[in-house]
């Protein structure tokens, strides 16, 4: 959703720009509200978009209404909504971490991991590299350098979220658009742009490899991310049909929420990269906060916690995909399923 927010956003401006016609003009304002409200990458595009506006406009960008209109109409939604979920600091997931998290920018693991693993490896399959570096090298048409500074926007989101772009590589998604454009800018020049200093036929053959080996090795690196962890499915259900609709849920995966919402309740995470570590503390801190259940997929009973949850607290259910405990007293289970 945020790549097709983003993108129109991009698309509605330029018509706009073309045109100095409304119908482009009020779409690119919803467009760009949406994106700047849902994730921070959108932030960073800032750069591309004063491009557009520089390229536009010039020195005259300052006496452009529509600009500080824009600027209004995207940004106080988004302040609005800063202000309203600070009163709920509860609610508002760890995130300091994601920006360098033991000291991690700009050190070879930085670089390791988002260049050669993520970039060169999962997105571009090691092949796709040479067409990307051409359409990077090649001289900027009609576009000036609006697609430069959309990726150069980009590589300055992975410097400043340099812990969380290490630790997940989804955070790599916003790459993805950038990259398709200046890989078909590299191919278009392969196939239809070589001068007679080249050989046509060997530049075609080039993009053929390239192409071919750059989507079979990336597929053969995340075939597996399709494996859907059905531990997860498994431990939503059981809680959505074992326990009480307005229940309090701890789920003791990571900071991932998504073991929370499949299991349809309220509640908190915990574990890995949380406010709420899996310790006893955090337990009895979370029942004191109405907690009624916890449950993980990722649950080692033998170690100092697991021990603790065995000894104070009713298992409900263990299986090889997931445990739930009762963290409220003597609580029975539907007789269906006991």
């Amino acid at each position: 959703m945020i790549i097709f927010l983003t993108l129109g956003m991009f698309y509605y401006l330029i018509k706009w720009l073309d045109t100095d016609s409304s119908v482009y003009y009020l779409p690119f304002i919803v467009f760009s509200l949406l994106s700047f409200s849902q994730k921070s990458f959108p932030l960073f595009f800032l750069l591309p978009l004063a491009y557009l506006f520089w390229q536009k406009f010039g020195f005259n960008l300052i006496k452009q209404k529509k600009i500080f209109f824009w600027l209004i109409a995207s940004f106080l939604p988004l302040i609005l909504w800063r202000w309203w979920i600070s009163r709920f600091p509860e609610g508002i997931p760890a995130n300091l971490w994601l920006f360098n998290q033991g000291n991690i920018r700009f050190k070879g693991a930085f670089f390791w991991w988002l260049f050669a693993e993520r970039i060169g490896k999962l997105i571009l399959g090691y092949w796709g590299l040479p067409l990307l570096l051409l359409g990077v090298v090649l001289k900027p048409k009609k576009e000036g350098w609006f697609f430069h500074f959309w990726l150069l926007s980009l590589l300055i989101y992975l410097a400043v979220f340099a812990a969380g772009n290490v630790t997940h590589d989804y955070y790599q998604i916003p790459l993805i658009p950038i990259f398709c454009i200046f890989l078909a800018k590299g191919a278009n020049f392969l196939l239809f742009e070589v001068n007679n200093n080249f050989n046509r036929f060997l530049c075609s053959l080039c993009f053929v490899l390239c192409t071919g080996f750059m989507v079979a090795f990336s597929w053969y690196q995340v075939r597996d991310f399709y494996n859907i962890q059905s531990g997860v499915d498994l431990a939503g259900r059981w809680i959505d049909e074992n326990t009480d609709q307005k229940a309090l849920i701890v789920t003791g995966d990571s900071n991932d929420a998504t073991l929370l919402y499949n299991c349809n309740r309220w509640g908190w995470t915990a574990g890995y990269a949380s406010s709420y570590p899996n310790e006893p503390h955090a337990i009895e801190e979370l029942r004191s906060k109405g907690a009624s259940f916890y449950v993980s997929t990722k649950f080692d009973k033998n170690s100092d916690f697991g021990k603790y949850m065995f000894k104070n607290y009713q298992l409900l259910k263990e299986t090889d995909q997931f445990v739930a405990f009762s963290l409220i007293n003597n609580y029975q289970l539907p007789i269906t399923n006991r």
